[in-house]
């Protein structure tokens, strides 16, 4: 069957001036663009722009996936491929005893997912290909899976025999099509990874010219050297680099945000490849009790519930909580001559504040409010440091959070730069409330319009095609795959909220996954048009 899009102006991909042409569709790929009439069906495209299907680099769909194969999320904003095993996390390569990681630690950091174990990534893209999906999926290796696998949690450095075996299980992940090697290392094992180890791996990913992408060390006080540590595996492997969610977190980021810029640029201009991803939001998205110390979750849910309630591990808790809050707020150097012990009364309630509830199992009437909020509300008469592990008992530590430690001038500044392109951070578990970036990124950015439309689907489009080394797709060409999203310039715009992030956003027309109409006037058709998109080595 043909589709011809008629009458549309075409924004092709490659950041240049937009201009009216029809596009036919055959199968699977775009035949034709010109002064085309004939087709099965023709869909007029008056004053809609036409775009290639977004591209999202960072996405852990691949958790979602268990409970959504239409990928509504992400299909009905315009995106047709999703990057995972992002962060270092991922369902593949996944033993025994990474099940067991998850299962004692992961849900802490990502909240209760659905999940299966797959022995490698090949297995997970076969029960994909077998069960379809609505989107294409591009898999990358997750470090925390090897580590896991190899070393479990052991905090040391790997001998020579366990590097080999890591090494192996890298290879195993790039023959089975994967784009490259991903870390998350602000929690475990990445946080006790050291940066010879990464080398060491990245060395086996540069030989099937991969990528490495990176949840940096810090996001707050020390992103200066944690982007260096990622410019140095880079520098030493021999492989590019792509930061992952780009941003400078603190009450008080001072000048990090344009040191983190020049750092990035000056590194491009001496020839490193290095590159970074950003989402339009000024808050980020966790589990609240990943702020704690990792010791606090070892031995899985109940040993952290026994750690909560025994007193003296409590004050250890609070504690080391107390010394990290003073750390992401990054107080400036003129404002520590207030004692420290006066900044403990005022940080939490500050923080708090600043922290919306997302999702949470017993206290729902609380999401959508601030934390503050629910600490007064239910623990009046507790000092603030104890309502905080009160709470988190009393939710056995299913609090998903939104916290706004980001500047709006910063977040633009990023998604601005020439060496960023744009990215979801998409998860989302079948209850609750997720953060509105997994329903309404692309919508977002398109409507703000801080850039020249071609340029911010460029960002969306070839950019990331181009990062991931695809040649037939991110662009509007004949006999590229069709790949396609249509959408009014007018209307476009997100409508969820962190009070009601479900919601999917208005303007998008049409999109076309592999040829196949997947949504139509803003509805998704239930098609299953997505493939698996291996790397070629």
């Amino acid at each position: 069957m043909s589709t011809l899009l008629k009458n549309g102006t075409i924004i092709g991909g490659r950041n240049i001036a937009p201009y009216k042409a029809n596009i036919l569709i055959e199968g699977n790929e775009i035949k034709e663009i010109g002064e085309l009439t004939d087709a099965d069906v023709v869909l007029d495209c008056a004053n809609l722009l036409i775009a290639p299907g977004f591209i999202d680099i960072h996405s852990h769909y691949d958790f979602s996936y268990l409970i959504d194969k239409y990928a509504m999320a992400s299909v009905m904003q315009g995106i047709t491929t999703e990057v995972v095993g992002n962060c270092g996390l991922g369902l593949a390569p996944m033993n025994s005893i990474v099940a067991a990681y998850y299962s004692q630690y992961v849900s802490f950091v990502i909240g209760d997912i659905e999940y299966q174990p797959f022995e490698r990534i090949a297995d997970f893209m076969d029960y994909i290909e077998t069960n379809g999906c609505s989107l294409n999926l591009a898999f990358l290796i997750p470090q925390g899976n090897i580590r896991a696998a190899i070393m479990k949690l052991d905090d040391r450095y790997p001998n020579s025999s366990e590097i080999v075996k890591m090494q192996e299980l890298v290879t195993q992940g790039m023959e089975d099509g994967a784009f490259g090697l991903s870390t998350g290392l602000i929690y475990p094992p990445g946080s006790i990874t050291t940066t010879q180890e990464l080398v060491e791996l990245c060395q086996i990913v540069k030989k099937y010219n991969g990528i490495y992408t990176s949840h940096i060390r810090d996001e707050g006080k020390g992103v200066i050297s944690a982007i260096a540590e990622a410019i140095q595996i880079g520098k030493s492997s021999g492989v590019p680099v792509q930061i992952s969610h780009i941003k400078v977190t603190g009450a008080f980021p001072g000048s990090h945000p344009k040191q983190v810029m020049r750092l990035i640029e000056t590194t491009r201009a001496d020839g490193i490849d290095i590159t970074a991803d950003v989402y339009p939001y000024t808050a980020g998205n966790a589990v609240l009790s990943a702020l704690l110390q990792p010791w606090v979750f070892e031995g899985g849910r109940k040993q952290f519930l026994q750690n909560l309630s025994d007193p003296e591990k409590r004050q250890k808790i609070i504690k080391e909580f107390k010394e990290f809050i003073w750390t992401i707020a990054d107080i400036p150097w003129f404002l520590r001559i207030i004692p420290k012990y006066i900044w403990f009364r005022l940080l939490p309630k500050i923080l708090s504040k600043k922290v919306i509830i997302s999702s949470i199992p017993k206290h729902t009437e609380f999401v959508g409010k601030t934390l503050w909020e629910a600490l007064d509300t239910l623990y009046p008469d507790r000092p603030m440091m104890e309502r905080f592990l009160d709470f988190l008992l009393e939710e056995e530590g299913q609090v998903m959070i939104s916290m706004f430690l980001m500047k709006k001038a910063n977040v633009i500044d990023f998604m601005r730069a020439p060496f960023a392109m744009f990215s979801t951070d998409n998860i989302a578990s079948k209850e609750g409330n997720p953060h509105p970036r997994v329903y309404g990124t692309f919508p977002r950015i398109l409507k703000c319009r801080l850039l020249p439309v071609e340029e911010l689907i460029y960002k969306m489009t070839y950019l990331p095609a181009k990062r991931l080394g695809l040649t037939d797709r991110g662009t509007l060409e004949a006999g590229k795959k069709a790949d396609i999203v249509v959408f009014d310039p007018e209307k476009i715009a997100d409508t969820a909220t962190h009070q009601n992030a479900k919601q999917f956003p208005i303007g998008i027309e049409y999109v076309f996954v592999n040829g196949v109409l997947t949504v139509e006037k803003g509805k998704h058709t239930n098609q299953l048009n997505g493939q698996i998109i291996r790397k070629m080595n």
